[in-house]
């Protein structure tokens, strides 16, 4: 990197680390409420973790109780994060980080089993690793990219008064433990020649890229998540998108436009036989097909949508997780899945 010395370099790197460690973090605990809510507010065992309870997971759910919001929120406010700490002029430098951070991130990916259905952690790949390698120029890019193919998260500026002094209390609490904590471990890794990037392995590589694949297939029906998917592994990590040969371009796009045809012709006649049935004349008409994927999204988002838009995440007003959310006790019951 032109300009800093080695000492700076190894600085910058931690500072990187800490990021996407604390990324993962909030990806966790945003994988417990989502299984916690599918499994009726018990853990899932089948599942380990890599960077809760560590000394960088510096929650405090006891002053500042989750929210099924603050589970989203909080993984994008760290994609912006990640996205200012992967700003790299040394391109040698970039490219080695973006591959290592990467690989890690799929073989966090690959500890997901089959078990689980696909869902916002899988569908959150998609801005995570276009913040880390890059591929939006600024933050408002990042959360286009959350709302499209995530989740609608309430800004700032849908709160009340109240809840915006609150939030911004909590916020500036957190920027003062988290900047104390990094100023402590930067002191610490002055003594250490080397930076060593923590480890987020539950599973391998491969596993983790057919995964999302697979889930990117099926969340939605447009090709364009699948295909960044293999585009970022391909540019960084290309023995993993080798060792898979049936994964290109130009499989992705027949698959999803294949599935959106079958899709379509079981609508159209579902529709003719409902109207034969009801000896309705009224001339058929075309529906959208929605992903399979219903995530979690905010009361707030309007479901009017502009003609010919491209594809968006559904809009599920009553999701389990909304329902799960708002019993009495349930928060609770996923807080104790953090000790």
């Amino acid at each position: 990197m032109p300009g800093l010395t080695q000492e700076q370099i190894r600085a910058r790197m931690q500072r990187l680390d800490n990021v996407f460690h604390r990324m993962v973090v909030a990806l966790e605990r945003l994988e417990i409420f989502t299984e916690a809510v599918r499994l009726d507010g018990k853990a899932n065992t089948e599942l380990s973790t890599t960077a809760i309870r560590t000394d960088r997971d510096m929650h405090d759910d006891v002053s500042n109780p989750p929210t099924r919001d603050s589970f989203y929120g909080e993984v994008q406010l760290q994609l912006s994060a990640l996205f200012f700490q992967t700003q790299f002029d040394d391109k040698e430098l970039f490219n080695s980080s973006v591959k290592y951070f990467l690989g890690d991130l799929l073989e966090w990916y690959g500890g997901r089993s089959e078990s689980i259905p696909y869902n916002g952690i899988d569908a959150f790949v998609l801005p995570i690793i276009v913040s880390l390698s890059q591929q939006v120029k600024d933050v408002a890019e990042i959360m286009e990219v959350v709302e499209k193919y995530v989740a609608v998260i309430p800004g700032i500026s849908s709160y009340s008064d109240e809840e915006k002094a609150e939030a911004i209390a909590n916020a500036m609490e957190k920027l003062i433990l988290v900047t104390e904590h990094s100023r402590e471990q930067n002191c610490q890794s002055d003594i250490q020649e080397d930076v060593k990037f923590t480890v987020h392995k539950r599973g391998d590589q491969l596993e983790g890229y057919k995964r999302l694949i697979n889930a990117m297939l099926h969340m939605y029906n447009d090709a364009m998540p699948a295909i960044v998917v293999f585009r970022t592994i391909n540019n960084f990590l290309p023995k993993i998108t080798n060792a898979v040969p049936t994964i290109t371009e130009e499989n992705i796009v027949e698959f999803i436009a294949s599935r959106n045809s079958q899709d379509s012709e079981s609508t159209e006649d579902s529709e003719s036989n409902s109207a034969t049935s009801n000896n309705n004349d009224a001339p058929e008409t075309e529906s959208d097909v929605e992903p399979t994927f219903e995530p979690y999204d905010s009361a707030e988002k309007s479901t009017d949508k502009e003609e010919n838009s491209e594809p968006e995440v559904s809009v599920n007003k009553t999701s389990d997780e909304e329902k799960a959310a708002n019993e009495p006790g349930f928060i609770d019951k996923v807080v104790n899945l953090f000790k």
